[in-house]
């Protein structure tokens, strides 16, 4: 069963690759859409992980969740807000970091918690601008076309789109009940004992920039469904539209299973450089070097500074940035976080190991 170790990770970033995923051009024509990514849970079903980082910057092929969401969301607008409370000194860097690649992010921190669509209107309080707005929740990945998503969305002239997916287990999502049209008629949240869903909220939202007005004076912690429940009284529109693939991160399992699909994808493209090698799709984040001694089958991701002793044997495995194996160490459908040691001829399968 996929789990993981109990100490606490280090954060270690690899720039190179951080800046490699930044790289692609900017959107052209902001202005008339902004974006927020959703970053203050405290991540309490990913501990112990979260103990010492925040969710959003746990890593997917080493580099922080919350820049592949920035990579995503900043092709389609420069305005992107982040809001933020456990460990939100974390967070620091992530501004600088995106300003070296022209990448404007302004930070909210919410002394206390309030709720999903909370934080997106407290984002939104900072932000004047009159356009509609992408959210995207900071604890999962995301395949969609968010231009097309817009448009969408405009066409309808939606007061929400809501991303949606099929899962096989309902009850830790929010589930929606959409008609032929794709039009949404309910919505419950974390259902029990409901099975597998067509239409499960996956962290993806277009937010008509207008149903800001309607919370204006609101206090108190609000979730989606809060907003779906009272935009469907007021006989608003609400539309569902499909995300052609999700990868969630709501436990360590899930963090796991991210990482080895974006390792067997064209995603690793972005932050890597393929390696010769007889056996292995191999990809380094560091300088190429000869791996003297190293046995690799199927794909494997060294990140930047990491020491591998003789006799390691390697399969199907994401070696975090200035991670030690020691020798004759298995490492198999493994993460092995960055800063973290493999003592010599441990046997790591099947885990996220920190």
């Amino acid at each position: 069963m996929s789990q993981v170790r109990t100490s606490e990770p280090r954060l270690t970033w690899p720039d190179a690759a951080i800046y490699r995923l930044l790289s692609a051009p900017l959107a052209d024509a902001p202005g008339d859409v902004g974006g927020v990514i959703l970053c203050a849970g405290a991540g309490a079903r990913m501990a112990p992980l979260t103990h010492a980082l925040p969710k959003p910057l746990l890593p997917a092929l080493n580099c922080p969740l919350l820049m592949w969401n920035i990579h995503h969301l900043s092709r389609h607008t420069r305005h992107i807000c982040l809001n933020t409370h456990h460990l939100s000194t974390a967070f620091e860097p992530v501004r600088s970091i995106a300003r070296n690649a022209g990448i404007t992010i302004s930070v909210v921190y919410e002394h206390v918690l309030s709720g999903p669509f909370g934080g997106a209107l407290a984002c939104l309080r900072h932000n004047t601008q009159p356009c509609d707005v992408i959210v995207l929740a900071g604890d999962g990945l995301y395949e969609v076309d968010l231009a097309q998503l817009l448009e969408r969305h405009q066409e309808r002239e939606a007061d929400l789109t809501i991303g949606v997916a099929a899962v096989a287990d309902g009850s830790r999502y929010g589930v929606l009940t959409v008609d032929d049209t794709d039009r949404v008629r309910a919505m419950q949240e974390k259902p029990a004992n409901v099975g597998p869903v067509k239409f499960a909220s996956c962290g993806v939202y277009v937010l008509a920039r207008r149903v800001m007005g309607r919370f204006q004076e609101h206090s108190g912690p609000l979730d989606w469904v809060d907003l779906v429940t009272k935009l469907l009284r007021e006989k608003c529109i609400v539309m569902a539209a499909r995300v052609s693939r999700w990868l969630d991160a709501g436990v360590p399992s899930d963090l796991l299973a991210l990482n080895l699909d974006l390792l067997n994808s064209k995603a690793v493209h972005k932050v890597a450089n393929k390696m010769d090698h007889p056996r292995a799709l191999l990809w380094s984040q560091g300088s190429e070097r000869a791996l003297n001694d190293v046995h690799c089958e199927d794909a494997v991701l060294i990140g930047e500074c990491v020491t591998i002793e003789p006799k390691v044997s390697l399969a199907n495995a994401v070696i975090g940035t200035g991670a030690y194996i020691g020798a004759r160490a298995v490492v198999r459908n493994a993460v092995i976080m960055p800063g973290a040691t493999v003592p010599p001829g441990l046997v790591v399968n099947d885990v996220v190991w920190s």
